[in-house]
């Protein structure tokens, strides 16, 4: 379940904490929703490219990792 207050909370709004920080790749699962954000390429503060897929399709992990990693088994949360 997810609380009350991480749900008034919407979580894209740190990925540009983590783009600053230099963080080449942010893999960003909802699980309310069942869907996930690749997002790549960070530069000036942003990240430049957002691969979206929902669960049940494979997230293709970029280098150094050049790993498939299955989604159809991750939870769905129901909201309180």
């Amino acid at each position: 379940m997810i609380s009350r207050s991480e749900k008034a909370r919407d979580i894209s709004q740190k990925n540009d904490w983590y783009a600053v920080a230099g963080v080449r790749t942010l893999l960003v699962l909802d699980l309310r929703q069942g869907t996930w954000l690749l997002h790549t390429c960070p530069e000036g503060g942003a990240y430049q490219d957002v691969l979206r897929g929902k669960y049940g399709e494979d997230v293709p992990l970029p280098e150094p990792l050049f790993l498939t990693l299955a989604t159809d088994r991750l939870p769905v949360y129901r909201s309180m």
